[in-house]
């Protein structure tokens, strides 16, 4: 009896690994089962992430792109406004020239109005002074007095001139 006994323990020890093993054997499998669920998981989300890996180096290549375009356009920007600045700069210039023109100008004019009115006072003088004079005498001074007049008025129509020009010039550099 004692060996029935020895045999029924045996065998439930025996039992109680078998039932051990297959604990551990449906463990096994359940976890193996998600091992490859989360295998296929993270080869889906490696297909994805690559997918997005290539989207965002073609946006990258499309950025690059954008990026050299508008350097391209950078570049011609600055050449323009060196331009710009170059023909500001003559602009400048041209009209202090101008401005120096016309104050010279003036200055000539004021000269000239000046010669105009000392010859207006000797040709009232020597009218005050020909009266009752010879007749020939006075035309012949008259005939000096016109001759001195017209290269007077000419003068002052070149004077007159200039001036128009230089304020014209000055006009359009306001502008």
């Amino acid at each position: 009896m004692m060996d029935t006994a020895v045999v029924t323990t045996d065998l439930d020890r025996l039992a109680a690994r078998v039932e051990k093993a297959a604990a551990i054997v449906q463990d096994l499998r359940f976890k193996l089962a998600q091992y490859e669920k989360a295998q296929a998981e993270m080869e889906t989300e490696k297909a994805t992430l690559e997918s997005r890996m290539k989207q965002l180096e073609e946006q990258k290549a499309s950025l690059e792109d954008g990026l050299q375009s508008l350097q391209a356009e950078k570049s011609a920007l600055e050449k323009a406004g060196a331009e710009a600045r170059a023909l500001l700069a003559q602009a400048e210039a041209d009209k202090a020239t101008l401005h120096a023109g016309q104050t010279e100008l003036s200055a000539t004019l004021t000269t000239v109005e000046g010669e105009k009115s000392e010859l207006a006072r000797q040709l009232e003088e020597t009218v005050a002074k020909l009266q009752g004079n010879d007749p020939t005498a006075l035309v012949s001074e008259v005939a000096a007095l016109k001759k001195e007049q017209r290269e007077w008025t000419a003068e002052r129509k070149d004077v007159a001139a200039r001036i128009d020009v230089l304020l014209k010039k000055l006009e359009r550099i306001d502008a």
